[in-house]
């Protein structure tokens, strides 16, 4: 319960209101005292401290916090001049305003709510996500000159609340991550036809079955995305249906759970196009709160037609998308296009509040614009300056058509005339699709997205070959190592464009031509020394584009560096120095480098030349349609390779001579029959291609191990080792994917046998110079270190290990003898300790014979011709008599309480465990033990008497968490009846967990965080240092010792400290942090 406590003037206070807080079981009875409540409320706009009058105060659930709408009013004031304010806190004490501005005012003149604010209540109804709820408020307020009050009623989308309040918009929990370590797949499933009893779906294709066919170690990065096909929806007359499709769809999947995205913008939303243009926010609004399947929305193909009307709309799909923690994924084609859509004042506006939920991806069709390059390049630009949350592709089979290729490696067909001819899709080789996600990958994109679903999926609810050998395998590959983040990307960036591809484009002089792109139809890049090239449209705020890019040199369509093809590759050249050479594509990233052969219908193989570890090289030579990605680990090449390609010569055979068909999807079904009766069943793959590995600088034989690969197809790697060269040529055969190594680090180091050097030193260091001369003994200790360091020697040869062991040998031999000599050195060690004695408590009789004990010695010790049996019969007797002293008890005993009472004993205190708190003291050596008092408050008490000197520790087990004690310990001695005690220095300490002891573990990907169990913790706060200053990372219940932070980049420096923290009575109770513990993640 919260009180408002305007302390005896009521009605009228204008001073400092309080809140306090109180609990009960009940609510009846048994009331917990009053405690204050700390920071409800801030100040207003005008800086005046605002003051409560009446307040609402709720727990949130899905926020797990306290809410307060309070009735308040500014300092001078009262609560005639009151506003509805806003507070949050996590334990319902300590709290804080959310802004200087009221949520609720007094309303306009002549309104009903124009005269005073008064009471209100709330209540957040949960939305579709975490953050998307409803803001409801219910207030009560009177008009200007009344005297009886009105109840209003107002609500909002919490996030626009907030935003209004604060200036920036909380984000919604997102339904589903998609970032570089959790790349997405995107499936489209097109609609075919409609009926309320069930739908049809194109290719033969159901939204389960389909679903069931996804290998289950990608459904945790693949979507389902449902897309309007055939005759759904077109006509005004049913446009109902295009709605009744997906949400029959969207039932299907929320009850198998099945995740999907659904396309609500396609083909310029002409309704003679697509049943899309019938689709609201509100409807989409609903779609999302009734279906937690339903992880976004997707634009796609509007460039060749109304795309400035789909931007405008996009801004509200983008915001409904945001809203309910969706993602908005617009796939889009030539920089003209994309330009216009950045520049669309309110999709614009949109992305500046809902950036982090946009997934900008080319799609490259239509090959005729030849706009690939320049399309490319604006998606990762718009991804590294924050436009969009992500960025990537949809690499379309369509592009073949267009191109107007056919059978493979044989030029330009002229198609059968009367529609579409859909043979074409199906040609594209498989292993070009990989290389399409592999330039995705390398440049920062994590979405992948592919047309013609049916040849790339497959149809009937089977997989293709094109998907299982490629599409899958490069999920895995791009799941497992994640592609990199903004910050290696703007790493490896010399040059940026900012501007307009288009105008460089329509004066004939692309971006990128003559660089990393010959052919900007193509898919395909000749060299990755550049990277993309990002590029920014003019329509992104400059401010932002050089914050980004900082140092990196920012380049227009005016810049003279750009000006012909010579002056653009002279630039380039000198900003990014040459790491390879070959005809083929290469990419270095993070130590790994990533090939292919660029040619898409030309049968030339291509070569790429890289520098190894030391002198070493090697030379890959590649046919077309064959991706390979290699990472040198000191010496052992990692390899992947897939060269995956099936022969479909067979459905061109005849083709506009005595086969007239066509294969027109829109009117028949035969490619989708083709793809399930002999695509699927026997695809044509049993032709193998050679790729070659040619090593230089080899001082042995390389092993080669394939450790994975396409069953059947390949064979295995043949190697030819030229010794006298130093070179290898390693052939691998096949058509599909094969992981292998080839481990350069295999000449054999001869043996060498060190066992009788090592024994030897063994030997001479067991030696100990004793009665050996200084010179002698001094040379044998320097060949014991030289043995040494042949032993350790990694590269030692048996000739220097027989060598060396001949010298140590030699050294033992020649160890030499002093001569004989009287030694006094402990006679007069064992005089001078007896002179230290002084009588003290010793007994005259014992002590008097110690003293003519020493007489004879020191007699002894002064004569020249003493042998060393009596010097040693003397340091004997002078040891008896020093043994043979005699306590006289009772002067004993008065000097020990004389020194206990001079000793001032320090007690020193620490937290232990959750609430106890240990003391430790040094030992007072005559005591006979020790009194251990506690202060609390204003009183002393005895604690603890301990009768035993020895015992130097006590734990304290009464103490309340938070509060401070005292302490005092004195040590006492008993002589004769009395008791005298030491003198005492206190120690104030207050009841506060242990500090624990914490550890760290870095890998690739985390950091572990470990730290030891602290007895009766509630839980424990873990610290990450960024920068300079430290935040939360985690609290964590008592059960868990760990926390791992996800959140962490390859090779980075990271610290962390740990506290542990008692509840005590509502209350955390915090102990000390450990010592921070610093740690690098490996690369």
């Amino acid at each position: 319960m919260w009180a408002n406590d305007a302390g005896d003037v009521g009605y009228e206070n204008k001073q400092n209101n309080k809140v306090w807080y109180r609990t009960s079981q009940d609510g009846i009875s048994n009331w917990s005292d009053k405690t204050y409540v700390e920071n409800f409320l801030g100040v207003n706009e005008d800086g005046l401290q605002m003051y409560p009058w009446h307040q609402d105060i709720q727990w949130v659930e899905e926020f797990q916090e306290y809410w307060a709408l309070q009735q308040a009013f500014p300092a001078g004031s009262g609560p005639d001049n009151s506003s509805l304010r806003f507070s949050k806190s996590k334990d319902g004490i300590h709290w804080e305003p959310v802004s200087e501005k009221a949520l609720i005012t007094v309303g306009a003149p002549g309104t009903w709510d124009a005269g005073q604010i008064y009471r209100s209540t709330f209540w957040y109804e949960p939305g579709g996500a975490k953050g998307n709820g409803t803001f409801h408020i219910w207030y009560a307020a009177l008009a200007e000159g009344q005297s009886h009050w009105d109840i209003g009623y107002t609500s909002a989308n919490y996030a626009d609340a907030m935003y209004k309040l604060t200036g920036s918009r909380p984000e919604v929990e997102k339904r589903i991550e998609v970032n570089n370590e959790n790349p997405l797949l995107i499936m489209p499933l097109y609609g075919k036809s409609y009926s309320e009893s069930g739908s049809t779906l194109d290719w033969g294709d159901d939204l389960v079955s389909r679903w069931k066919q996804v290998p289950e170690d990608l459904k945790e990065n693949a979507v389902i995305e449902i897309h309007l096909g055939g005759k759904i929806g077109l006509n005004e007359s049913d446009s109902h249906t295009a709605k009744a499709f997906y949400e029959q769809q969207l039932a299907i999947a929320q009850e198998n759970n099945i995740p999907v995205m659904m396309v609500v913008a396609t083909a310029g939303q002409q309704n003679y196009w697509t049943g899309t243009a019938n689709l609201d926010a509100e409807w989409i609004d609903r779609m999302f709160k009734q279906h937690s399947v339903l992880k976004g929305i997707m634009s796609t193909e509007n460039y060749w037609t109304d795309y400035n009307k789909v931007a405008t709309m996009g801004a509200d799909y983008l915001r409904v998308a945001a809203e309910n923690g969706g993602y908005f994924v617009w796939s889009e084609h030539q920089e003209g296009v994309i330009e216009n859509v950045i520049a669309n004042e309110k999709f614009n506006e949109a992305l500046k509040l809902y950036g982090n939920n946009f997934i900008f991806t080319w799609k490259n069709t239509p090959a005729g614009t030849n706009s690939n390059a320049g399309t490319a390049s604006y998606m990762q630009g718009l991804w590294l300056t924050g436009v969009c949350a992500q960025w990537g592709g949809l690499a379309d089979t369509w592009k073949w058509y267009e191109k107007g290729f056919g059978k493979l490696f044989d030029g330009q067909y002229s198609y059968n005339p009367g529609g579409e001819e859909a043979r074409p899709v199906a040609t594209e080789p498989e292993a070009l699709l990989g290389i399409e996600m592999m330039s995705i990958y390398t440049n920062g994109g994590c979405v992948y997205n592919f047309e013609h679903p049916a040849y790339v999926y497959g149809s009937y609810n089977q997989n293709s070959p094109c998907f299982e050998n490629v599409i899958a395998e490069f999920m895995r590959y791009a799941i497992k190592n994640p592609a990199p983040g903004k910050e290696e990307v703007l790493a490896d960036t010399k040059a940026v464009f900012y501007g307009k591809l288009s105008s460089l484009k329509s004066a004939g002089n692309l971006l990128q031509k003559g660089l990393n792109w010959e052919d900007a139809t193509l898919p395909t890049q000749t060299t990755g020394r550049y990277g993309l090239i990002p590029a920014v449209p003019e329509a992104v705020d400059e401010k932002t584009v050089k914050a980004v890019f900082g140092d990196i040199e920012i380049l227009n369509q005016s810049s003279a560096q750009l000006a012909n093809k010579d002056a653009k590759k002279a630039y380039f050249e000198e900003k990014y120095p040459e790491q390879y050479t070959g005809t083929a594509f290469g990419q270095l990233l993070n130590d790994t480098w990533y090939l292919y052969n660029s040619n898409v219908n030309v049968d030339g193989v291509q070569n790429a030349k890289l520098p190894l570890e030391g002198n070493k090289s090697v030379d890959i030579t590649m046919t077309p349609h064959t991706y390979v990605i290699l990472d040198d680990q000191d010496g052992e090449l990692q390899i992947k390779l897939n060269n995956y390609r099936v022969d479909k010569d067979s459905i061109w055979e005849g083709y506009g001579t005595t086969v007239t068909d066509r294969w027109d999807t829109d009117h028949n079904t035969k490619l989708q029959d083709w793809i399930r009766d002999e695509y699927i069943p026997n695809p044509d793959d049993d032709t193998f291609r050679d790729t070659t590995f040619e090593l230089v600088g080899l001082e042995s034989e390389p092993e080669v191990n394939v450790t994975n690969g396409l069953k059947d197809q390949y064979q295995e790697p043949v190697v030819e080792y030229d010794a006298a060269a130093g070179t290898a040529m390693i052939t691998v055969s096949g058509n599909g994917w094969v992981d292998l190594t080839i481990d350069t680090n295999t000449a054999e180091v001869p043996q060498v046998d060190k066992a009788k050097l090592n024994s030897k030193i063994a030997e001479a260091k067991g030696i100990r110079q004793g009665n050996y001369t200084d010179e002698s003994y001094k040379a044998l200790q320097e060949e014991i270190g030289k043995s040494q360091a042949v032993w350790n020697k990694t590269d030692a040869t048996q000739e220097e290990v027989n060598a060396q062991l001949s010298r140590l040998e030699s050294a033992i031999a020649r160890l030499k003898e002093k001569p004989a000599v009287v030694s006094k050195t402990a006679l007069n060690a064992k005089i001078a300790e007896a002179k230290g004695i002084r009588q003290g408590n010793y007994t005259d009789e014992s002590y008097k014979a110690l003293q003519n004990a020493i007489v004879k010695a020191q007699e002894l010790s002064n004569k020249t011709d003493a042998t060393q049996q009596q010097v040693n019969d003397l340091v004997s007797a002078l040891t008896n008599a020093i043994k043979n002293l005699k306590i006289d008890a009772d002067k004993l005993a008065a000097e020990s309480a004389k020194k206990v009472a001079a000793v001032k004993v320090a007690v020193k205190a620490v937290s232990y465990k959750s609430k106890e708190i240990k003391l430790s003291w040094k030992t007072v050596a005559d005591a006979d033990g020790y009194v251990i008092r506690v202060k609390t408050g204003k009183k002393w008490s005895t604690e603890k008497t301990i009768k035993n000197n020895r015992i130097i520790t006590y734990t304290y087990k009464k103490g309340t968490p938070g509060k401070k004690y005292v302490f005092e310990v004195k040590a006492f001695k008993k002589v004769n009846g009395k008791t005298t005690y030491s003198k005492y220095k206190t120690a104030t300490k207050k009841v506060v967990p242990q500090t624990v002891t914490a550890k760290a573990k870095a890998s690739k990907n985390n950091v572990v965080v470990k730290w030891n169990k602290v007895s009766g913790a509630s839980g424990y706060v873990v610290m990450k240092k960024k920068g300079k200053t430290w935040v939360k990372a985690a609290q964590v219940n008592a059960k868990k010792l760990y926390f791992t932070d996800k959140k962490v980049k390859k090779g980075k420096v990271y610290s962390y400290k740990v506290k542990a923290y008692k509840v005590y009575k509502g209350k955390k109770v915090y102990g000390s942090y450990s010592k921070s513990v610093n740690v690098k993640t490996k690369s």
